[in-house]
């Protein structure tokens, strides 16, 4: 099976440009071009049409397109198939927001294994885009994450919420003594960032910024200063006696998603853990 012919069709497809597909691929122009040409012969149909506006699929390129994600998908489960461990019912690889990494990780994984004994299992942390990919190419059989990425191939489920509280290095009467030379902004998901902005608009020109939040507590941790960290993760550190809660700072939620391949959202297994997942939650 010649999948680099699939992986540059569907490449194609979505960038609409044969420079940005070999660029993105790491290959040249006449290479891209070679594996259409040998594609469209397999086929005996042309799949795309070339004009000044970029590169388009034809209609029978457009009917192709859903097979070759399932092509790829079947390929990529094969590869795992192969290669898990002799004694595994079956292999489970999951991808986690890190920012879901050392927040009641221990429970979550404990219902996963509850929920599937016999299961080997891979764990990745990994941002949200990245999940959503790994789920289309199949790298990936089920995702943790914060932003869904719309794609027709991925099924998304709530499973809940994440609490973010306001914390602080030195002891404060109010959030508006937070200093925004220190204040570390908390840019964890996208949605997470507007609520910042709209629940808290003075802290929005913070000088620092973080896409996690083990990032901006150890921004705190080395000069001091405030940021919004996962409620878990404010006990431990009002517990250990080195921040303060500030006290009239709102809550800030994060949503929870769980992420299947449309094909796999019925399937046993990736049930099991959804559910285990929405339990624990």
């Amino acid at each position: 099976m010649q999948t680099d012919l699939i992986e540059t069709f569907l490449d194609l497809a979505e960038s609409q440009s044969f420079t940005a597909t070999a660029e993105r691929l790491s290959v040249t122009q006449s290479t891209v071009s070679a594996r259409v040409a040998a594609l469209e012969a397999r086929l005996g149909q042309r799949l795309f049409r070339r004009g000044r506006a970029g590169t388009a699929l034809t209609p029978e390129g457009q009917r192709f397109e859903p097979h070759a994600r399932a092509l790829r998908l079947t390929w990529a489960e094969a590869q795992a198939a192969v290669s898990q461990p002799a004694q595994a019912a079956l292999v489970m690889r999951l991808g986690f927001q890190p920012d879901l990494v050392g927040v009641r990780f221990g429970d979550w994984i404990g219902a996963i294994r509850g929920a599937l004994p016999d299961a080997a299992l891979y764990l990745e942390a990994v941002f949200s885009v990245p999940i959503s990919g790994g789920l289309v190419a199949g790298t990936l059989d089920l995702g943790i994450l914060f932003t869904p990425t719309q794609h027709p191939d991925l099924h998304y489920e709530t499973l809940g919420e994440l609490r973010f509280e306001l914390v602080s290095s030195t002891q404060l009467s109010g959030i508006d003594e937070v200093d925004l030379a220190t204040y570390v902004v908390p840019d964890y998901s996208p949605a997470f960032l507007r609520s910042h902005a709209d629940r808290v608009p003075q802290l929005a020109e913070g000088l620092t910024t973080a896409g996690q939040s083990n990032l901006a507590l150890e921004v705190m941790q080395a000069l001091g200063g405030a940021s919004y960290q996962p409620q878990a993760t404010v006990a431990a550190m009002l517990s250990a006696g080195t921040y303060c809660k500030v006290p009239d700072a709102p809550v800030l939620t994060q949503a929870v998603y769980g992420a299947v391949h449309l094909r796999h959202r019925h399937r046993t297994a990736h049930r099991r853990i959804m559910r285990a997942l929405a339990s624990a939650f």
